[in-house]
């Protein structure tokens, strides 16, 4: 079974300050040192590459999983005691619904 644990997070407004700290670096390279055209180069596409990164952290999720996130949060402080967490996402609103089932571990090891 894939494990979903993750040990590191970086917020979309973290990812957007450190790619806008690297451009802005590349703007004072640009701007403060003589390079031939190959360098020139590499540094355009390096700045492309993180605005596409930039792009991408800010896209729109389908549904808000942070607030999924920040429930889990609060019911395992309520009772520390939970092995797992029974979440259904309905797309429709019906009386009977044709779910399918995911399982995930979300161990640390």
């Amino acid at each position: 079974m894939r494990k979903l644990y993750k040990t590191e997070e970086f917020p979309v407004c973290e990812i957007q300050k450190l790619v806008n700290d690297v451009n802005s670096h590349i703007n004072h390279i640009k701007n403060n040192y003589s390079y031939d055209a190959k360098s020139s180069e590499l540094l355009n596409w390096i700045s492309e590459k993180l605005n596409s990164i930039s792009k991408i952290a800010r896209r729109e999720v389908r549904f808000d999983y942070l607030f999924i996130q920040s429930e889990i949060d609060k019911l395992y402080k309520k009772d520390n005691t939970l092995t797992g967490v029974v979440l259904i996402l309905n797309f429709k609103k019906l009386k009977s619904h044709n779910r399918g089932f995911l399982e995930f571990n979300l161990t640390k090891n």
